[in-house]
């Protein structure tokens, strides 16, 4: 699991980077009677401003949302005479339960990142919680679901395959395999336990351009 640590790019996105531990499941988190169009509100290109609380450099990383739920990332080079230019491309899929706005991610491709192909072959959907006010959009990673998953803190039905951890290593992945009832039932009761109010959980990113 060594080689996560090395993808800023993924993890700027997705605020994998704020765990150790990384969740995600087999199957959708969303139901079909939950899940909702991409909102107008999220439409359009957004540029990287916070991450984990710390200002980022101006335009460093962009996340560009499309109606369809195309969502298509770029990190321009962090120093300056660097000409290497990191995409990829994921597939967004929003929901709402008790009236919070959620996304479910699936990575569509990763490209000129070292090893990111690896990523590609987890069947994984990624779980965030995404807000808008004004001109930011805040997203949040369950920080907190693997060590409720550990503690037994999760309800019955939220079934999970036990992780597996490189031998000397903390970093592990949990893998999920309840349905998006399961889920949604679990976020009705336990959003605010999984996903803590704490910047070293959330990025903001800020609206460059409205589509």
């Amino acid at each position: 699991m060594r080689f996560l640590r090395s993808l800023p790019l993924l993890f700027l996105v997705l605020v994998l980077c704020c765990s150790g531990c990384m969740s995600v499941s087999l199957k959708p988190y969303y139901t079909p009677e939950n899940q909702i169009p991409v909102p107008d509100e999220l439409v359009g290109l957004w540029r990287l401003e916070k991450l984990q609380g710390k200002t980022q450099k101006t335009n460093l990383l962009q996340l560009q949302i499309a109606k369809n739920g195309e969502t298509k990332v770029t990190q321009f080079p962090e120093k300056e005479g660097e000409e290497t230019i990191h995409r990829s491309t994921f597939y967004t899929q929003c929901f709402r339960v008790n009236g919070e706005l959620y996304a479910d991610c699936m990575i569509r491709s990763l490209k000129t990142l070292p090893a990111a192909e690896a990523l590609t072959m987890i069947p994984g959907h990624l779980l965030v919680k995404l807000s808008v006010s004004g001109e930011t959009l805040r997203a949040v990673y369950p920080l907190n679901l693997p060590k409720l998953a550990e503690d037994g803190k999760l309800p019955i039905g939220l079934t999970r395959i036990l992780p597996e951890t490189t031998p000397g290593k903390a970093e592990a992945i949990w893998v999920f395999t309840a349905p998006g009832s399961v889920w949604e039932e679990t976020l009705k009761t336990m959003s605010p336990q999984i996903f803590p109010d704490d910047s070293r959980a959330s990025c903001e990113f800020r609206r460059v351009l409205i589509q």
